[in-house]
């Protein structure tokens, strides 16, 4: 039995895989899938600064793609959209056939 996607469904994972259509974000979502991290740590993981960071996790934040909190004056971001995690399977697995 085929599982039909349902409408409202495909217009968020469509927005979201907007998104991540660029190179940079997959790589932030996949250093975050190790953990939480600071921007600062981020930057550095994917080798950019800090304002180029900032403005891609400020727009998957805005997208629900990820969440952050504050410790002291420190942004910690972390995933916030699980759905994510399978995006990336896909992609790996997709990866394995290329």
């Amino acid at each position: 039995m085929t599982i039909v996607l349902r409408n409202d469904f495909l217009l968020e994972v469509c927005d979201k895989i907007k998104v991540l259509g660029h190179p940079l974000r997959i790589k932030i979502v996949e250093y975050l899938e190790k953990g939480d991290a600071s921007v600062s740590e981020i930057m550095k993981s994917v080798d950019v600064s800090q304002p180029i960071a900032s403005q891609h996790l400020l727009l998957m934040k805005s997208k629900g793609i990820l969440c952050s909190r504050r410790d002291g004056n420190v942004i910690i971001y972390s995933i916030k959209d699980t759905m994510i995690l399978g995006l990336l399977s896909c992609l790996r697995k997709s990866q394995q056939n290329f």
